[in-house]
């Protein structure tokens, strides 16, 4: 997978955030400043419990990087009609 830097996200970006099976995140936002990602995890604590089943909480997590970032992330898929 090709490394990408966050002055080359785009929205919709599939990205590794960081290594680990929670650790895929998508562009959500990204401005002339600032990239924002969204990463599901479904390692929140709390269950609910009913009809005898249960249900795991999926949490979410939103980061914001600025622009200007050092940060690279391995790009999994990029879905834009010119493919950059």
């Amino acid at each position: 997978m090709p490394k990408v830097k966050v002055s080359e996200l785009r929205c919709g970006d599939i990205v590794q955030q960081f290594e680990g099976p929670f650790g895929t995140a998508i562009v959500e936002h990204a401005t002339d400043k600032e990239v924002t990602l969204f990463r599901p995890y479904g390692t929140t604590a709390g269950f609910t419990y009913s009809d005898n089943r249960t249900i795991c909480y999926t949490g979410i997590e939103h980061t914001t990087f600025a622009r200007d970032a050092k940060a690279e992330f391995e790009l999994y898929r990029r879905e834009h009609p010119d493919g950059k």
